[in-house]
């Protein structure tokens, strides 16, 4: 691993760029968070390495290449919505063809990025939940501990069993009719 930057190299890597994208993983975490305050000073800086490298490189990649074409949008958009239809095992008719002209939206719960952080205040106490994705599955780490589910969490907190996405405001409570 490389050792830490000064704070003029990190300018420096940053003006002229002269990292490569595939370079960035034999930085440090702190050096990774150093060029992350530079490119965006007003932003929270995050905590995970991963995170923080796939979005250096896409900075980096953005300023050499700039934004992607509209073809190259649409692809994605389309591969993307095939993705999702094949995951949720909807949009399948009696023909073969999938129905490309439909997108199949995710379910809310599902759609918690990679880093992302939940906070919920709870008995006068701030708890916070980062969201770990790893080989397509949603991880919770909370107390250096490592869960499977939110209501895991939930049910840590309250000591009493909670939906995990209800208690951490990702999902509101239906009103009976």
């Amino acid at each position: 691993m490389k050792t830490d930057l000064t704070k003029d190299s990190i300018q420096s890597l940053i003006q002229g760029i002269s990292i490569a994208p595939d370079q960035l993983s034999e930085h440090s975490l702190l050096t990774l968070q150093a060029i992350w305050k530079a490119l965006y000073p007003r932003k929270k800086t995050p905590h995970l390495k991963t995170l923080l490298i796939r979005e250096i490189a896409y900075h980096i990649q953005y300023k050499e290449h700039g934004a992607l074409d509209q073809q190259s949008l649409r692809t994605l958009q389309t591969a993307k919505a095939n993705y999702i239809r094949s995951r949720s095992g909807k949009g399948k008719s009696n023909n073969s063809k999938p129905d490309s002209n439909k997108t199949i939206p995710p379910k809310a719960s599902h759609i918690l990025a990679d880093g992302a952080i939940l906070k919920r205040q709870f008995n006068g106490r701030l708890y916070e939940v980062m969201v770990v994705i790893r080989d397509t599955k949603q991880y919770f780490l909370f107390n250096g501990d490592e869960y499977k589910s939110l209501s895991s969490i939930a049910k840590e907190i309250t000591g009493a069993h909670w939906s995990g996405p209800r208690f951490f405001g990702l999902t509101k409570l239906k009103k009976k009719r």
